[in-house]
């Protein structure tokens, strides 16, 4: 290994509970862009990309991109400084293959630059679209207020021990490392250059966010993705995801055919003939070409509800979706309506299983209870 290599696989992004257990950096984002792969292959609906404003392939790549370069935020200073105290024998390598740890960080100081910050101001430096590597940036959830530019002088850049320390030289190595997870991750996702990156509009940003979270968050549970050894610099385990994603056992998306359904089908899936208000707002959604908000409202007993889940189906073929949502105002309704969606969905395929779930809505008090412990805290890390 090279000087560039070894500082490369030392890298940590987590740790266990002893210092014999870590992740090393390069390791998790393997393990994110794999477990990404797999969302968009297996999860996500045909319309996710096309709300995004790209072709399914583009999508997929983009995706991938981010979740290979997502914790670039962590290859800087401070945070391999922190992570570094619970293992000393990493630390050690990175000092040995020229990181100067020649500084102290406090931790008010340290919480200045959080690693999801970090990394979107690293790929801005490397030439990432703004309208990607802010993706990065808001992976934990909160999209950054003000992002700085790592170009400019040092005296102009805020906290700037946290990203370089207090030695000159740590600045050429970091940059260089950052330089190589970048074109690690866009080779990996299939781009050949910088250049390649698409343009994305914000609402796609919000959707990739949300993505990418899922894709780390998943990545992150050690059940599914165990630690290693702190010996073990370069696993050669090309089926860590794939493990993981048959322990998930995601049920099978579901994926109506029917744009449209005749009275034959309305009774063999509800046990009657549809009603003529029924026909009729069916015929609409059917005839529909740009589907949007659809207002059925009638009496009790008109059968509103196998209206709407009749409509769904034809909306989902439409249009690429892969589920659906069925509010209702109140415990009692939910409770009450609940069989007869559990009913149509069970008819929805004799093959597959699908996954109904009944929810529901929390309240205000049992929130900020979630809010304040500790167990549910996902910022909780640098």
């Amino acid at each position: 290994m090279n000087f560039t290599e070894q500082i490369l696989y030392s890298l940590m992004a987590k740790t266990g509970k002893n210092s014999s257990e870590w992740l090393p950096l390069l390791q998790h984002l393997q393990d994110t862009a794999d477990i990404m792969s797999c969302l968009c292959d297996e999860f996500l609906s045909p319309s996710f990309a096309k709300a995004c404003g790209l072709e399914e392939n583009e999508f997929k790549k983009l995706a991938i991109f981010l979740a290979a370069v997502h914790d670039i935020g962590k290859a800087i200073v401070v945070f391999q400084y922190k992570i570094g105290d619970k293992l000393p024998e990493r630390k050690s390598a990175l000092e040995a293959s020229g990181i100067n740890f020649d500084v102290s960080h406090d931790k008010g100081k340290a919480k200045q630059t959080p690693h999801a910050f970090a990394g979107e101001e690293i790929l801005n430096l490397l030439g990432c679209p703004e309208c990607v590597s802010t993706v990065v940036g808001s992976h934990h959830g909160v999209p950054a207020e003000s992002v700085q530019d790592l170009s400019w002088p040092q005296e102009d850049i805020a906290f700037y021990e946290n990203y370089y320390g207090r030695d000159k030289e740590n600045v050429e190595v970091l940059q260089d490392i950052w330089q190589t997870i970048f074109d690690m991750a866009l080779d990996y996702a299939g781009f050949l250059d910088v250049s390649e990156l698409p343009d994305i509009d914000r609402s796609s940003q919000m959707l990739l966010s949300g993505l990418l979270i899922m894709a780390d968050w998943l990545a992150s549970n050690t059940e599914l993705f165990p630690l290693l050894s702190v010996e073990d610099l370069k696993p050669d385990d090309k089926l860590r995801a794939e493990r993981a994603w048959a322990k998930l056992d995601f049920p099978q998306m579901w994926n109506p055919e029917r744009s449209v359904i005749s009275n034959e089908d309305f009774k063999e899936t509800f046990g009657f003939e549809p009603r003529s208000v029924q026909s009729e707002v069916l015929k609409i959604v059917e005839n529909s070409e740009n589907p949007g908000i659809y207002i059925f409202e009638a009496p009790m007993g008109c059968g509103k509800t196998e209206t709407s889940l009749a409509a769904s189906e034809i909306l989902a073929s439409k249009c690429g979706k892969n589920g659906v949502f069925f509010g209702l105002p109140t415990q009692a309704t939910a409770n009450g309506i609940f069989p007869r969606i559990l009913s149509w969905a069970e008819k929805q395929s004799t093959e597959l299983y699908h996954s109904v779930q009944l929810n529901r809505r929390m309240k205000r008090e049992e929130l900020l209870a979630v809010d304040s412990n500790p167990e549910h805290d996902a910022f909780s890390e640098l």
